[in-house]
This record gives C-alpha cells, structure tokens and sequence, in this order.
C-alpha cells in the first residue's frame, strides 16, 4: 500500500504592472499567456489527460505570490486548490513563504495583513486552528494515515532585517516537543516549512536565507522519528538526509511550480512532485518521488534530462554501500552473468530502488572499482550492468 503526497511550491503569481513590468512567475494576473506557455493551464490539461495520476494530500509550502502581490496571493490559493480537486486529494494543507507577507510594508496595511485576510479557508478551514497557527507559528494536523507538522518560517518577517532568514522560534520548538512527546502512534510524521532548516548553497543557489534554529528543529524532529521534512524557497529540487541518528528524517527541497526562468538556476525547471510513501511491512518509511518538469512551448513532461533532479528517485533506505557493492560482485560471480539489466538486480536487492540518487553515484563508483560498469540512465528505458573479468 502506498500514501501519496502531491507537491505544489512557490508558484509566485503576480500582477505585471505592479512589478515594475518585470516578469518573475510564469503566472501573471493581468496579462493571457498561451497555454504551453502557463504552468498551470498546460498542467490542468495533462491532469485531466492523464486522471490515473491522484495523491492522497496535497503540500503547498509557501510563496503563493511574488513580493506580496494580492492579487497573486489569490490567484496562487485559488490554482493551488484546483489543482487539488484535479488530483482528487482528501486535503490541501499550505504554508506561507516570505513572498506571501509584506515585511518591506510596501502597501502599509502591516506584514501579514493580505495573507490573513486572504480567504475564509486559508490556511485552513477550522478557525481554531487558523488562530492557533498565527500566533504560535506552526501546528500540527492529523489525518488518519499521516500526521503534518506545519511550521511558519515567516512568523517574525515585520521587516527588511527579520526577513534575511527563516526562524523557528526556541519557544515553538519546545511546545512542539511537548506535543510530540504525548503521540504513540505509527503514523507517516512529516514536516513542512517554507526555509530550508539547513544550509543549501547547491550550484550557488545562496547560503544565507536558511532557517534560524533549524538544526535544533531538525534533532526534534529525529527524536520522534520523522520520515521527511519537505521545504520551498530555494527553487531547486534537491533530495539528502539529515545529520542525526539510525534513521534520520529525508530533507526535500521541492523547487519551483512556476517562478520564470530568470528566478531558477541556469538550465533548472519548474517541478511538480508526487511522493509515494510504502506503508506496509519492512517498507514503511521508504519511498519514491515522481517529478514532472515544465518546458515552454512543450508543457509537463518526466524523463527530462537536467543538473539538478531526475524525474523518478528513491529514499528511505539506508544500506551499507561498500557491503552491497561487495554483494552484486558476489552476484555476478556466483551466477556466471557477465551482462544483465539494473532490474534484475533490483530483484535481489529490492532496498536499491529506495537509496538516494547521491548514494547510487556513490555506489557506482565501489562498483566501478570492482569492475562493474553501469550504463547511464534514462527514465523508462533499461539501464544495463556490464561485469568485465579482471584480466
């Protein structure tokens, strides 16, 4: 059985006029784009296309709109639930980013006056927990299979120097220990905040805007056994585990559903992820991400080839990478193959399709230095393994 969660980031909507004229999300307010052209319409047109693709939740960690435009705070919720209806999820639950409060008082009314006063709906439905969420700076939700630690990184952005970085506060960290301490319980624990809680300088994407307190949030989070924690703001998607114990959290960077291409790093794409979670057995914990890219002129597609993320990965398992490599030497030594394709390893070693793309580099190399040379892979198509004898 597999839990599914959908993501949708930092989609940053915006007036153009209210701008200056500068373009900074494929989504503008006031201006028709053609529809290959828009992130959103070319992505309702392959849903609808495609209506196997569901999730069962559906995460928006923030940056509904640019530089706190109002009319693209609505534009980008509006969208966001959508989208959700399209991929038929139970329940959208969003964050806030620095770009959704007006912490340079641009307009006047106080920071967070446009995202309050956003919709009856936003964050969410229950008042109570709207009220709670404001003043405490984060929440958590429960629903029956998962349970969704919400976490305001943008509490304290009222102005220009508060908004350099994220924060979680010392106070909501050790409310939230208290809250998490009283859970007993075999739920997915995930965690999602607008800033990355640790640093993420990936391709000179900046070092300086992550979250105050984040590797105290992250050791929290670790205590009680958090599968993943699922950030925005850095624009680039970006998978890699915590520093912590046996079995850290999963650190996922989402990117960016539609900022223009002037706001991505060179060569990066607008992504769409759907993150399938195995809930049975030896499994729970362990998953895959689907990513669908969006190319002007071409819409969503997977399989796309770029630097920063492919199109299908794995997590969850941590294996020992040398003991393995010395494993699929012993595989091929005792089978007599010299060729077989990356699937039939995967039926002896089933834990490889949920180990991070940076450990199956790593284990590249052990196997390279064994001897065994693996094909470069495509989405979809067959990744061959080629065990040459010594000579």
């Amino acid at each position: 059985m597999q839990f599914k969660i959908g993501i949708i980031s930092d989609l940053h909507c915006h007036n153009l006029d209210n701008n200056d004229k500068t373009q900074e999300s494929y989504i503008l307010t006031d201006v028709e784009v053609a529809l290959f052209q828009d992130p959103n319409k070319s992505f309702k047109k392959f849903l609808k296309e495609n209506p196997d693709i569901n999730v069962d939740i559906l995460l928006a960690p923030g940056d509904f709109a640019n530089k706190c435009d109002s009319e693209g705070l609505k534009l980008g919720w509006n969208i966001t639930k959508e989208l959700g209806k399209l991929l038929k999820a139970q329940i959208i639950i969003p964050n806030i980013g620095n770009h959704d409060v007006d912490s340079r008082n641009n307009f006047g009314l106080g920071a967070f006056h446009h995202i309050k006063n956003l919709s009856k709906d936003f964050p969410f439905q229950d008042p109570k927990q709207n009220d709670f969420f404001w003043e405490k700076g984060y929440i958590i939700l429960e629903q029956e299979h998962i349970r969704v630690v919400v976490i305001n990184t943008v509490h304290n952005h009222v102005d220009v120097e508060s908004a350099k970085n994220g924060l979680i506060s010392q106070e909501a960290i050790n409310e939230l220990e208290v809250e998490l301490a009283k859970i007993d319980d075999e739920k997915l624990n995930i965690a999602m905040c607008h800033h990355n809680p640790i640093e993420h300088s990936h391709f000179g994407s900046g070092s300086k805007d992550f979250m105050h307190n984040g590797d105290e949030l992250i050791a929290l989070l670790d205590k009680f056994n958090f599968d993943m924690i699922i950030h925005g703001h850095k624009h680039d998607p970006r998978i890699r585990y915590a520093q912590g114990g046996s079995n850290p959290p999963v650190i996922f960077s989402s990117g960016s559903f539609s900022a223009f291409k002037t706001q991505l790093l060179q060569g990066a794409m607008n992504a769409f992820h759907i993150i399938s979670f195995e809930t049975d057995g030896g499994k729970i914990g362990k998953g895959i991400i689907d990513t669908w890219f969006f190319i002007p002129t071409k819409g969503w597609m997977q399989g796309v080839k770029n630097n920063y993320f492919e199109s299908r990965v794995g997590f969850g398992a941590l294996v020992d990478l040398k003991t393995t490599a010395n494993e699929i030497l012993l595989w091929f030594q005792q089978s007599g193959e010299r060729y077989c394709e990356w699937t039939d390893l995967l039926n002896d070693f089933p834990d490889l399709n949920y180990v991070i793309p940076s450990d199956i580099e790593k284990l590249k190399g052990l196997l390279k230095s064994k001897n065994i040379l693996i094909s470069p892979t495509s989405f979809n198509e067959p990744t061959f393994v080629h065990f040459k004898l010594p000579k």
